[in-house]
This record gives C-alpha cells, sequence and structure tokens, in this order.
C-alpha cells in the first residue's frame, strides 16, 4: 500500500529542489534564505529510497540489475531527450565548432557536465545506481551485521576524506559515482532506522537538535555551524557531526509533519506532485533555461513554471508511454 506522506514529503522536495536552482546562492548563510534547503533536501532523497527498500531474499546481481532498470534507464532516456536534442542542434548549426568545445565529452561524462546542457539534475540517477551498487555489495556480500555497520562507518569517512580534498571547478567524477559514498550512507538511515522515524522519542530528540543548531547559527558564536551547508553534486559535506545529525533530524521531522497533514486539496496535489517526482527533477533546468532565455526572471513565474510544466509532461505524456513508464519515481 502506498503511503500518502512519502509522495507527500517527495513533493515538497522536489519543490525545493526547484527553488534552489531558481535563488542565488551562498547556501551556507541564513541571511539567504535558500540555505535552509540546502540543510536537508538531497539527504532526504536518499533517506527515502532506503526507507522504500523491502527485504528481499534476491541476490546481489538481481537486486543491481533492478535498481538499474530504475535508475539508469531513465538516466538515458532524459539524456537522450534533453542533452541529445541540444547535440544534434549544436552540431546541425556547426559540427567544426561544436566538435572543437568537446561537448560531447560532456554528454557521455555526466555528472556536473550535463549543467552544460541544462539537466544538471540528472546527476542523481547515475549516482543513485552507484548507491544502490555500493548498498548491495554491503548488505548481500557481507555476513554479519556489525561488518555492515563497519562498512557504512568507513563509507562516511571516506566521504568526508574525499570531500577535503575536492576542489570545485576542477572536474566532476565520472557519473558522480563517487557522491554515491555519502548516498549510501543516508540511504541506509532510510532503511535502517525507518522504524524510529515515527518514534515520539526521536521526533522530540529531532526538535532539540534542530533548535539547537538554529540557535547557535542564528547568534553567530559557531564558525563551524555557520558555514554548514550540504550540496552533493558539489561535494560540499564537510561537517561529519552535522552531515548526520541535521539531515535526519529534518528527515524525522517532515516525514511526521507531512503524515499529520489532513487530506484534503493542498495535501492531495502536494501528493501528486511527488508521484512525478523524477520527470520534474529532470525537465525543469531546461524548462527554467528557455524562460530565462525569453527574459523571464521573476522568481514566482519561473518556480511555477519548473514545477507545474515538467508535471504536466509527465501525468499527460511520460504516464501514458509504456517505455517512458519506468522513467517515474
Amino acid at each position: 500500500m502506498r503511503e500518502a506522506w512519502l509522495d507527500r514529503l517527495k513533493g515538497l522536495l522536489i519543490i525545493t529542489v526547484v527553488i534552489g536552482h531558481i535563488l542565488p546562492g551562498p547556501y551556507n548563510t541564513l541571511e539567504n534564505w535558500p540555505s535552509y534547503i540546502y540543510l536537508f533536501h538531497m539527504p532526504a532523497f536518499f533517506m527515502i529510497s532506503g526507507y522504500l527498500i523491502k527485504e528481499k531474499k534476491q541476490g546481489f546481481f538481481t537486486s543491481v540489475l533492478a535498481k538499474a532498470k530504475r535508475t539508469l534507464l531513465p538516466y538515458v532516456i532524459y539524456l537522450l531527450l534533453i542533452a541529445g536534442t541540444q547535440v544534434v542542434w549544436a552540431f546541425v548549426k556547426n559540427p567544426k565548432f561544436y566538435f572543437a568545445k568537446k561537448n560531447l565529452k560532456l554528454f557521455f561524462y555526466g555528472g556536473q557536465d550535463l549543467n552544460a546542457f541544462h539537466c544538471g539534475a540528472l546527476w542523481f540517477l547515475s549516482c543513485s545506481f552507484f548507491v544502490f551498487l555500493f548498498f548491495y555489495l554491503i548488505e548481500k556480500c557481507l555476513p554479519f551485521k556489525w561488518l555492515k555497520y563497519v562498512a557504512f562507518i568507513l563509507l562516511w569517512i571516506i566521504s568526508h576524506v574525499q570531500s577535503m580534498f575536492f576542489i570545485e571547478g576542477t572536474g566532476p567524477s565520472f557519473l558522480l559515482w563517487d557522491v554515491a559514498f555519502i548516498g549510501c550512507v543516508y540511504l541506509a538511515m532510510g532503511y535502517y532506522w525507518k522504524k524510529y522515524i515515527f518514534d515520539k522519542r526521536v521526533v522530540i530528540a529531532s526538535i532539540l537538535v534542530l533548535t539547537a543548531f538554529f540557535i547557535v547559527r542564528i547568534s553567530g558564536i559557531s564558525e563551524y555551524i555557520n558555514g554548514f551547508a550540504i550540496e552533493l553534486w558539489s561535494h560540499t559535506y564537510r561537517y561529519p557531526i552535522l552531515d548526520l545529525l541535521i539531515p535526519i533530524s529534518g528527515f524525522v521531522i517532515l516525514a511526521n509533519l507531512m503524515k499529520l497533514i489532513p487530506e484534503g486539496t493542498c495535501s492531495n496535489l502536494l501528493s501528486d506532485i511527488g508521484k512525478y517526482t523524477l520527470p520534474i527533477m529532470a525537465i525543469h533546468q531546461i524548462i527554467l533555461f528557455l524562460l530565462r532565455n525569453a527574459k523571464i526572471e521573476q522568481p514566482l513565474i519561473l518556480w511555477a513554471a519548473g514545477v507545474i510544466v515538467p508535471y504536466f509532461i509527465g501525468k499527460l505524456i511520460i504516464q501514458k508511454v509504456k517505455i517512458l513508464r519506468n522513467s517515474m519515481l
């Protein structure tokens, strides 16, 4: 049975993704209100994926193939539809200039490079495949639970050590496979802690953690806390303790709030948007680009179009085409 609060939460999160791509940074200061988004939103997507994993006695390769179908297939579909169209158009206009710019490398390399084609959010799909790959390697190939926990702790350490030495602008990793180190841990949080998400003690603890965080940050007494933000695609996760406490606390609070929302027009709309998370994530950046190219810069218009247009494309087209239906979350 589909849990309504999950769709509502996904709807809320994808709206924040669009907002985050409209409003300018920096995202590590509470003076800029989009920075609130970068405390939780992408880790929450991975936690939802972990929450949704069912305990099945499938083998490693069967599980990986199933997730490849759910992540890499839509990745390729949207890549061809969005970036592929731009590749063909640029080639027709000026083949020599196009190949001299080596944009085809960007097309195949993926990850951050897809920003050149206004579909950079597709990094989430390719990264998700590696997240599940690492998760199933640990979950299905290690014999003891304590050994699995050790493996996840090692991934957490590796991800933060790597982030310390990552210099933004030096070039992305292929399909952002390395972001899967920390993504895998967030996925594991959703999977192993799912039974605690609605525990009253956990909810109270989460509220206390976020309250203390905001009090310290607003007071400005800690440079460590003042600089905190999580941008997974740019390897901005350099706060090992906060990267754990803040996203999980935010996820617990949002999950409980979404569960408390009564049925009604607004909640049903939010839930319906959540069912089309992937089309919105994949398509919204090209919509924003086209609007900005038409000199439309009003944030409210950009936000509404960035959510509504891909939503209707998903509902009226993608949902009705069999080969595209797998590109739904």
